[in-house]
């Protein structure tokens, strides 16, 4: 699986590193789902992405949608297990994160960032 960092334009920071990408039909339908949620900081980019859910899922995680030009379009925190988020029109990528990380990362709806491979 690809890993990228992950820059904000914005603020002219590096807000995330080695995030694994799933742009597979399998890599996006299991999502954090597969991961381990005992070992802390688990973070996954769904590519392309308009919509998640967290049916199955027993942890809230925070979800930001990010369109192809690189916008914030929408950053929901703390999603409960067992919803679906609204459709988000012009996103292609969607961060899924653990519950609460995005509000230490200093970004927020607007700004830009780019995703660079490792």
């Amino acid at each position: 699986m690809k890993r990228v960092n992950v820059y904000d334009i914005t603020n002219k920071k590096y807000i995330l590193q080695h995030v694994k990408i799933a742009n597979t039909f399998f890599s996006r339908l299991w999502g954090l789902l597969q991961q381990n949620m005992q070992k802390k900081s688990h973070i996954l980019i769904l590519t392309p992405c308009k919509c998640i859910h967290t049916f199955g899922m027993s942890y809230a995680i925070d979800v930001i949608f990010v369109s192809k030009e690189g916008e914030i379009l929408k950053m929901i925190n703390d999603m409960k297990p067992n919803r679906c988020s609204p459709v988000i029109k012009n996103s292609q990528y969607v961060i899924e994160m653990e519950s609460s990380i995005y509000l230490n990362l200093g970004i927020e709806e607007g700004d830009q960032i780019i995703f660079e491979v490792v």
